[in-house]
């Protein structure tokens, strides 16, 4: 899948920096209505089609150049209108610092996919990271 970069916004985050970065987990299954997918949080009620399920692929966590934590990962756009959505991502050190950043994706057209990128800055050999949030509105 080729995801365009056109509407890319990058959420920068400083919080303390980071080399090593390991993989995180997919998307699966919702659990209820308590406003989570997959362990993902969202305020949406929408059961049938929870914002966190337009996620798409694995994120993905690596270090910017400058030694910066960075995750990459899709959405895709499975509603029939126009929409936006907010991302967090839980960056954590393996001695228990953590920084959360948010991608802010806009007017993504129905059907259509986009990257998202957070980076935040943790000083640490390894970080890992996972989405914990996604917000879905209306354009």
């Amino acid at each position: 899948m080729t995801i365009s970069r056109r509407f890319l916004f990058t959420a920068v985050v400083f919080a303390a920096a980071a080399p090593g970065l390991a993989a995180c987990d997919e998307v699966g299954q919702a659990n209820g209505s308590d406003h989570r997918y997959a362990g993902i949080e969202t305020d949406s009620e929408n059961g049938e089609h929870p914002p966190p399920a337009d996620l798409v692929g694995r994120t993905r966590c690596d270090a910017t150049e400058a030694g910066r934590a960075r995750a990459t990962g899709g959405v895709l756009n499975r509603t029939s209108e126009r929409s936006e959505y907010d991302i967090g991502v839980e960056f954590t050190a393996p001695d228990g610092r953590s920084a959360t950043g948010h991608a802010h994706v806009s007017e993504l057209r129905p059907g259509r996919p986009m990257e998202w990128v957070v980076i935040v800055d943790l000083e640490s050999p390894a970080v890992t990271c996972e989405v914990v949030e996604v917000q879905r509105y209306a354009s």
